[in-house]
């Protein structure tokens, strides 16, 4: 009896060395195709983004239309009796916002003659509004925004001290207040919010309670830059309430995107110090000019432009070329 071989056209099945083949071409297709994805999902997170900044834009600008003014930055004093994680009477300009944001009945649900005794440092009590949330930003929180207000080239922000920026502490400005235009003021930038646990450099303030730089911007850009530590004491909770104007800020002394950690003093008084604007987008923050345009500003943006940018009467000659 002779042995018959199967013809190869009736084998059935693969080999192990094909089926090893066909897994490395899967994986291969795979690892080249991740970072494509990831890039696309990356641009529209970006571009949900800048509309949750342009929608805000538009509700400064009508209420501006209304009032004659924009929404103030209202900053006061630590409210001891919540733990020193909140402040008094600082609704924020979100807050002020939210019938033009279609956030009528969370407005209603507000007291603006009362305090914010409730509310500070319980973000269990401050209801979701999405839309203050960059898709970029992987917060723990809900209740947050991760967009901030400017208060210019100036590391405090404080009633008794004049602020350069678009939203200084308790000003009531006009547009016409913006003599360098509100196409060329920086109104709000990204900023991701407080991390809540444990000091986080990208998200958290490092307290520097031996501060000598008073409000000097060179001392504290020094400062900031000479910290490589973990601090022992720092703020964990900005951005973490969209309720409360003292932790709703930045300030425009370094580039965006800065290497140099957010530090300043702790007090009863709002904070001093640097507090960039930082983004998860890579190489750009998405910033919100006053006139309600909305701009990727690169994180490689001339010093002496952002420094303009942050300032609404400095008289800087800047166009839009250069940002």
């Amino acid at each position: 009896m002779c042995d018959k071989k199967i013809p190869s056209a009736q084998r059935l099945g693969i080999t192990l060395l094909e089926l090893l083949v066909v897994i490395s071409v899967v994986a291969m297709l795979v690892a080249l195709l991740m970072p494509a994805v990831q890039k696309v999902r990356e641009a529209s997170r970006r571009a949900q983004c800048m509309n949750n900044l342009r929608q805000i834009g538009l509700a400064l600008q009508n209420y501006a239309t209304d009032y004659g003014y924009f929404p103030n930055l209202h900053v006061g004093r630590v409210d001891n009796a919540a733990g020193g994680l909140g402040r008094l009477d600082d609704f924020s300009p979100l807050a002020r916002l939210l019938p033009y944001l279609d956030q009528g009945p969370v407005y209603e649900s507000l007291n603006f003659s009362s305090d914010l005794h409730s509310h500070s440092g319980r973000t269990d009590q401050v209801r979701p509004i999405p839309g203050f949330i960059c898709p970029s930003d992987p917060t723990s929180t809900q209740s947050g925004s991760s967009y901030r207000f400017s208060i210019g080239r100036t590391v405090i922000v404080h009633p008794l001290v004049p602020g350069s920026g678009a939203f200084p502490a308790l000003a009531f400005l006009g547009p016409q207040s913006f003599t360098d235009g509100l196409a060329f003021t920086a109104g709000m930038s990204e900023k991701p919010i407080g991390s809540g646990g444990g000091y986080d450099p990208w998200r958290d303030v490092y307290f520097s309670p031996a501060s000598t730089a008073g409000i000097d911007l060179s001392l504290w850009a020094q400062e900031c830059a000479g910290l490589d530590q973990s601090p022992t004491s720092f703020n964990n909770r900005l951005g973490r309430s969209w309720l409360l104007g003292s932790e709703l800020f930045y300030n425009h002394v370094l580039p965006p995107n800065s290497m140099v950690v957010d530090c300043a003093r702790p007090g009863f008084i709002p904070m001093a110090g640097i507090l960039s604007a930082r983004s998860a987008h890579p190489g750009a923050v998405t910033t919100g000019m006053m006139d309600g345009s909305v701009r990727a500003i690169s994180q490689n943006i001339d010093l002496g432009v952002w420094h303009s940018l942050g300032t609404r009467a400095g008289g800087e000659q800047i166009d839009n070329t250069t940002y």
